[in-house]
Order: structure tokens, then C-alpha cells, then sequence
């Protein structure tokens, strides 16, 4: 648990920019944290080098756009689009190393295992393994629509996908579900607790499903009140907090003890906008949050009354990400600006 210190930490940002040309859609570090790649509304892809503080690759990845990219702890690159392709790069050039068929439709969603053995892709209605040399794996049965999110456990061992009216939780060597969490509604994400204690699902109608594993109980808790939908999951590494962004407020969740049931959450409200992003720190005890006016504020949820450090953009904020090492924070503008804080303690 969070302790409350005397008095809240203070941080500065240390900013600068790199221009990517379009919307940016999705950002991932390189498992060193030397590079930082983005993916963009046009189909490019992106790589800045963080010594040099400038984009060292820049070309055309995805016809129609780019909708996601994901760095594998092994160094392995990857990048999904609207081509129905996924593409897995070389580290070094950033050249194409191969060119796979991600299914019938966009390849929306891809995620690498923790240990970076397995990658997931989620196109329409195909959920599927490649390997990290881009070998075909499993092709996971049973989706009816098209698969809203993934998350992996933190140790690979299970991974969580979800569609209209089901989260399903598979093993990497198994095509089968071993366990089918069924609830009548579409979802708009999916997110398993590191620990695998908790999976949880936002739902069109303000509201979240939470399922507490292994799952026993007669119905899964409804977290309803909601201002809006929630947009936005994010899982503290020791899985006892979870923040979500509806609105212009961040609702983090203590999923500690017994659990979030009869719980009041805490409730950050000094964004102006719409939250669009939520991400804690891989180890550390900081939330960034990120909103439609452009706004970034670091949180300590020993103090939740304000912000730790804020950093103003012209633009939305379409994704953030933390370096390896926690002292980094990307962050993905709708105006193409692929911008860098360092993050330094007062």
C-alpha cells in the first residue's frame, strides 16, 4: 500500500520535440530505453533516438494508417495497420524485416508477452500468436465480433482478449479459452491486473465489469456511476491501484485487501479535458495522465489533492508511455508532435 509521507514529492519536466508529421496513434520504448518509436495516422513509422534528442527513421509502414506498435523485451519491433499487415523491423536500420497477414481486417491491437517469446495481434475477429522471428503460433478460437483490447499477465502466462459479450483468458499453448467470463454488452477494452488477481472491462454504457480470479462468484461487480465512457485503463505494477479516465476525471480504484466492492475510489479532477490517456510507472509510484486540451500531470496518490508536476501542450494527447528506467515520459500529440519529458525531482 501507498504510504502518505509529511509532504508530496515535487517534479520538473526537462521537454523537447520531435515532428512526426501526423496524428500519432501509439508510442513504445526499446527495451534499453535508447529509442522511442511512434506510429502515425498516415502509415509512418517513427524513431527518435533519445541521446541525440532527433528522429533517426522516419518512412511509410502502413498503407491507410498505423494503428499500433509494440517493442519486445528481446528488441524485436512491430507495427500494425489498416493494411490488415503487421511488419516486424530490424533494431538497428529499423528496416523491414518481414511482412505478415494479420487477418481479415485492421490490425488493431498488438501486444508482445513479457518475456517477449509470444506477440498477439487482434485483427476483426482473429486473435493470433507470431513468434519473435515471425513464425505463425496459435490462431485463438471463439471470438463472435471484433476483439476490443488484449493484456497480458506479468508473466506471460496468460493473455486476455475481449469481444462483444465475452473476456476469454488463454494460455499461449492452448487454443481453447480455459476460461470464458461471459456478460451481454460490448466492451471498449480490456485490462488484466499484472498479478492476475483482477480483469476488468469498460462498457459503452459508463459503466465497468470487474471480475475477481478465479472467478466464483454468482455475478461480476458493476462499477456504474461513470460521467462518461472510460477510455482510458491503466494497472499499478503491484496490481493494488487502477486508474480510469472518463471524462475529465481520473477514478483510481484500491484494489488492495478485499478489493474495489463497496470502496469509494479516489477521484482526480484538474484536468480541463477529456482524459485520453493513463499510464503508472513501471515500477515507481507515479501516474501520468493525459487529456483532450493538451494537459500532463504527474500524480502521487499519497496526495491526490493535485498534481506533482504538469506540463502544457498545444494539442491533444493521444498516448503516453514511461521509459524502462521510469525517468522519461513520451507523449503522443493529435498534432504530430512526438514529445519527450524528462522527469527530475525538485
Amino acid at each position: 500500500m501507498m504510504l502518505l509521507s509529511a509532504q508530496p514529492p515535487r517534479f520538473r519536466f526537462d521537454a523537447w520535440a520531435a515532428d512526426c508529421g501526423d496524428h500519432v496513434r501509439a508510442l513504445a520504448w526499446s527495451p534499453n530505453g535508447a529509442s522511442l518509436a511512434a506510429v502515425t495516422a498516415a502509415g509512418e513509422l517513427c524513431v527518435a533516438d533519445i541521446s541525440t534528442r532527433a528522429l533517426v527513421h522516419r518512412e511509410l509502414a502502413h498503407r491507410g494508417g498505423a494503428s499500433c506498435v509494440a517493442w519486445s523485451k528481446a528488441g524485436v519491433l512491430a507495427t500494425g495497420g489498416e493494411d490488415g499487415g503487421l511488419r516486424l523491423w530490424r533494431n538497428v536500420s529499423f528496416q523491414s524485416e518481414l511482412e505478415l497477414e494479420g487477418g481479415s481486417g485492421w490490425v488493431e491491437h498488438l501486444a508482445w508477452s513479457p518475456r517477449g517469446d509470444w506477440l498477439a495481434s487482434g485483427s476483426g475477429k482473429h486473435l493470433r500468436l507470431w513468434s519473435a522471428e515471425g513464425t505463425p503460433g496459435l490462431r485463438f478460437a471463439g471470438h463472435e465480433s471484433t476483439v476490443a483490447g488484449l493484456s497480458w499477465r506479468s508473466d506471460g502466462a496468460v493473455l486476455a482478449s475481449v469481444c462483444y459479450g465475452n473476456v476469454r483468458l488463454f494460455k499461449p499453448e492452448e487454443a481453447a479459452p480455459f476460461v470464458t467470463l461471459p456478460y451481454k454488452s460490448p466492451f471498449l477494452s480490456v485490462a488484466l491486473s499484472p498479478r492476475g488477481r483482477y480483469v476488468v472491462a469498460p462498457t459503452f454504457d459508463n459503466s465497468m465489469i470487474c471480475w475477481r480470479l478465479p472467478f466464483r462468484e454468482r455475478e461480476p461487480l458493476n462499477m456504474s456511476g461513470y460521467p462518461a465512457r472510460i477510455k482510458t485503463l491503466a494497472w499499478s505494477p503491484d496490481s493494488e491501484w487502477l486508474a480510469t479516465g472518463s471524462g475529465a476525471t481520473v477514478v483510481v480504484w484500491n484494489c488492495s485487501g478485499k478489493g474495489p466492492a463497496g470502496t469509494k475510489p479516489i477521484m482526480l479532477t484538474t484536468h480541463r479535458g477529456a482524459l485520453t490517456a493513463t499510464q503508472f510507472q513501471r515500477t515507481g509510484a507515479l501516474l501520468a495522465t493525459g487529456s483532450a486540451t493538451g494537459e500532463v500531470f504527474l500524480w502521487h496518490l499519497g496526495h491526490p489533492d493535485a498534481p506533482v508536476a504538469r506540463h502544457n501542450f498545444a494539442q491533444a494527447v493521444s498516448a503516453l508511455a514511461w521509459s524502462p528506467n521510469d525517468q522519461t515520459l513520451a507523449v503522443a500529440g493529435a498534432d504530430g508532435a512526438l514529445s519527450v519529458l524528462q522527469v527530475q525531482r525538485k
